[in-house]
């Protein structure tokens, strides 16, 4: 069911609700920065019917309108804004999946609203300061520096030429190359992504990337008692396994899963992997 709900600062957002059984649990899905819902299609579709399944996209993203204040476009925005649409969604608690940023958000939610955490499954992302390990850490101070200094007109044409040049099977397979997409990944499968890249709100996505590389949620780690799940990607690009594997060690009793070539694209490029592990690690607790 596609709707529209208002979030945290009155901007209008895009949700989906799937339905599931009567007394089935909600599984939320948070997406990455600069990310359309389609990366958890492998997802859904394996927990169609056997829960209630919500997305929304996050401001200035998707069908979702621009950030109407500079607080609703934080991580902090966010989360309120995921708990909105559980109650879209009459939803009491709940599975919440986090990918890339959508991993801090999801953590930001126990800070905020612990009682609607039901569990997690923690895919490809950092607990703080994700910027710090762009391309393993490689390019240093540089990537956080940009985006402190950079201005929205920047951001602008730099999300129309990257449209342009990404939506190119020469530009693809560089990223391949880079590890920043799977290596079995087709074009195809990546098309949605560049083609969201120039829909973007650029003011939006300035303010998500500056309250990103602010957040830490180091000091939730040790209080998290729900069941979670931590999923890192071996030739991760973005979020190196390392990052992953400490933030499994912090929660107390969480489960650790690295796929060996998943790239920061690994919920495509390994999604049967990684949607059956999460599957049995949801059975093995209850949830489905």
């Amino acid at each position: 069911m596609h709707e529209t709900f208002r979030g945290s600062d009155g901007t209008q957002l895009s949700l989906v609700i799937e339905p599931g059984a009567v007394g089935s649990p909600t599984f939320l899905f948070l997406n990455g920065l600069a990310c359309p819902s389609f990366y958890w299609d492998s997802m859904r579709s394996a927990f169609r019917g056997r829960a209630t399944l919500v997305s929304f996209d996050l401001k200035g993203h998707g069908e979702s309108g621009a950030a109407r204040s500079a607080k609703g476009a934080t991580i902090e925005g966010c989360a309120r804004d995921a708990v909105m649409a559980l109650d879209e969604a009459r939803a009491g608690d709940a599975v919440v999946f986090g990918f890339s940023m959508g991993c801090q958000v999801a953590l930001e939610i126990s800070r905020l609203f612990r009682d609607r955490v039901a569990g997690y499954v923690l895919a490809l992302g950092a607990y703080e300061r994700p910027f710090d390990t762009v391309l393993k850490g490689k390019l240093g101070p540089l990537p956080n520096a940009m985006i402190s200094t950079m201005p929205e007109a920047f951001v602008r044409a730099s999300m129309k030429l990257g449209r342009a040049a990404m939506g190119t099977h020469v530009a693809h397979r560089m990223a391949q190359r880079a590890s920043m997409v799977g290596a079995r990944t087709p074009f195809d499968a990546m098309a949605p992504f560049y083609e969201h890249m120039g829909r973007i709100d650029p003011a939006t996505w300035l303010s998500l990337a500056r309250s990103a590389r602010d957040h830490s949620a180091a000091d939730l780690l040790p209080t998290i008692n729900v069941p979670t799940l931590v999923i890192t990607g071996g030739l991760d690009a973005l979020t190196p396994p390392a990052i992953g594997r400490s933030m499994a060690e912090r929660i107390p009793g969480a489960d650790y899963l690295e796929i060996p070539n998943a790239t920061h694209t690994g919920l495509i490029d390994e999604s049967t992997a990684i949607v059956g592990a999460t599957h049995r690690f949801l059975a093995r607790h209850s949830f489905v």
